[in-house]
């Protein structure tokens, strides 16, 4: 499927026509879209732009392993056509790379999750062998963060003299 994404412009012949970027998304979503071509002001910037689009394919292929369709560009908004350009380039540079997840795996492998215990420690743990003086400083530092910095007080700074 050729899927040509516009406001205004009349739809060549054989391509789908969408008027929003969530249409587009859709069906890129399927796996069936060869092509795109994208516009990229499309009559309410609130709503979305032809970039949104780019901005989901380029997520898409980084953590999904989403394969690209050919993209191509025909907006005649000219910063905003280098800036969606840009955005292809990085999508085919990461989508041919080696790096990419699902040049080796079409789909990405389930990892077995790890189970990582966490401990409470009191507070006599946290500061075991840590010298009077640091433990002043980071009392201090909790009070101005909870407190909000007095009139004429910069940010405090560790002295990071640490004794055991």
């Amino acid at each position: 499927m050729k899927v040509f994404l516009d406001d205004e412009r009349q739809t060549p012949a054989g391509w789908t026509r969408v008027y929003w970027p969530e249409e587009a998304i859709e069906l890129l979503k399927t796996g069936n879209v060869s092509e795109i071509s994208l516009d990229h002001d499309l009559g309410d910037d609130e709503h979305g732009t032809g970039y949104d689009v780019i901005l989901w394919i380029e997520e898409a292929v980084v953590t999904t392993g989403f394969r690209p369709p050919k993209i191509t560009v025909h907006s005649a908004n000219s910063s905003a056509r280098a800036k969606m350009e840009q955005g292809i380039e990085q999508i085919y540079k990461y989508a041919n790379s080696d790096k990419a997840s699902f040049i080796a795996f079409p789909h990405k492998p389930k990892r077995p999750q790890q189970r990582h215990s966490i401990k409470r420690l009191t507070p006599q743990e946290l500061t075991e062998g840590t010298s009077p003086e640091l433990l002043e400083e980071m009392k201090q530092d909790l009070e101005w963060v909870q407190n909000g910095p007095a009139v004429g007080n910069e940010i405090p700074e560790y002295s990071h003299k640490q004794t055991k």
